[in-house]
């Protein structure tokens, strides 16, 4: 030892360092029912494929709310469009009009006007109209 060094003192480590130390040498236990982890690519592509049959799930389900929409329109509509027939006549057609009593014109006017849609179109209102035009049709003659 050179008398420029300071001597080395030897430090013993605690009982719980060795444990540490000792353990880090032996090789990791591992768990036998483990699976290995899955690349993290198949999880996007799997993401991405679900992705696309959600949309194409939105997209069939927005046609089919098309067609019952027109199906709506069509039977509520051709209802309108028939009573318009019955009370104003169709001169292609040379059918004379024929017109309520009044009795149920003042009854189907009430109706008309206590008719309560929202300022946005909602599902209730179109029940609320589909109701008032089967009570119109009703009282019309035939």
């Amino acid at each position: 030892m050179n008398p420029t060094q300071t001597p080395r003192r030897r430090v013993r480590a605690s009982a719980r360092a060795r444990m540490n130390i000792a353990e880090s040498k032996q090789a990791p236990a591992k768990p036998a029912a483990e699976e290995p982890p899955r690349p993290k690519r198949a999880a996007g592509e799997k993401r991405d494929r679900l992705n696309r049959q959600v949309a194409t799930e939105l997209k069939a389900l927005r046609a089919t709310l098309t067609q019952c929409l027109d199906a709506i329109d069509l039977r509520v509509g051709g209802s309108i469009a028939e009573m318009l027939q019955i009370l104003e006549g169709e001169e292609s057609l040379e059918s004379r009009p024929r017109p309520l009593s009044v009795k149920a014109a003042q009854a189907s006017l009430e109706e008309l006007a206590a008719l309560e849609l929202s300022k946005k179109p909602k599902p209730r209102d179109l029940r609320r109209i589909e109701k008032l035009v089967r009570g119109l049709r009703e009282r019309m003659p035939s």
